[in-house]
């Protein structure tokens, strides 16, 4: 299947606070191992970027994300933080009458960004290869072919309008309540002024002429205590 000649929309988010949510839940198990107090705490930097698209043939048209993340870190910086990035690709190509999705994900990218661990980042940068896989259906949306690729991009965020903030605190209790774990989120979102290039080895360059996206701040504080 040549899948220069294919394209779709649509968008699958991760929010932040919910990935960090999830990271700084502990089994009972391993909590039960644990005595006395544990603390844990890191915050991190993310940016998502995303637009309709085509390419130089006039074939497809569709809609790309990149959602490029720095968390782990004592800060907003890349310094002592993994990294990851998500891309989602969606197309129709009306030459040939098919559809696809793609998605994948990497942890080898550059990333950076500019602020403080109070705010959302002022800006964020990022750049990566991504390999994708494709699903490919018919125009009766009939599974046709998985078909790989790999996704080069680099984008540039910076942070405009007002930032909204989500601060949560959750208590939860294990074992008859002989392990309590209390976890604080404060999380923040901003829109964000984007550029976007992206190519692949399928479909090459692909024009964004009006991408968009958000900066992302969020920091996680949990203490776990065993009595």
């Amino acid at each position: 299947m040549n899948l220069h000649s294919s394209s779709s929309h649509s968008r699958r988010v991760v929010p932040t606070v919910c990935r960090i949510a999830g990271a700084s839940i502990f089994s009972a198990a391993s909590l039960l191992a644990q005595a006395g107090i544990d603390q844990y705490s890191f915050s991190g930097a993310d940016g998502d970027v995303y637009g309709v698209y085509s390419t130089s043939d006039g074939c497809i048209t569709g809609f790309v994300s990149i959602d490029a993340a720095a968390q782990g870190a004592h800060g907003l910086t890349s310094q002592s933080a993994t990294s990851f990035a998500f891309a989602a690709i969606y197309g129709f190509n009306a030459c040939n009458k098919v559809f696809f999705y793609g998605y994948g994900s990497t942890s080898t990218l550059s990333f950076s960004a500019s602020g403080n661990s109070s705010q959302t980042p002022s800006s964020i940068t990022a750049a990566g290869h991504i390999p994708v896989s494709y699903l490919i259906y018919d125009s009766n949306y009939k599974y046709i072919v998985t078909v790989t690729d790999s996704l080069a991009f680099q984008t540039s965020l910076n942070k405009v309008g007002t930032e909204s903030q989500t601060v949560q605190t959750t208590q939860q209790a294990y074992g008859a309540n002989t392990v309590i774990v209390r976890t604080h989120i404060d999380a923040g979102s901003s829109p964000a002024s984007a550029s976007l290039t992206v190519s692949t080895q399928n479909l090459g360059a692909l024009t964004v002429p009006s991408p968009f996206g958000y900066v992302f701040s969020s920091r996680v504080h949990q203490v776990t205590i065993q009595h």
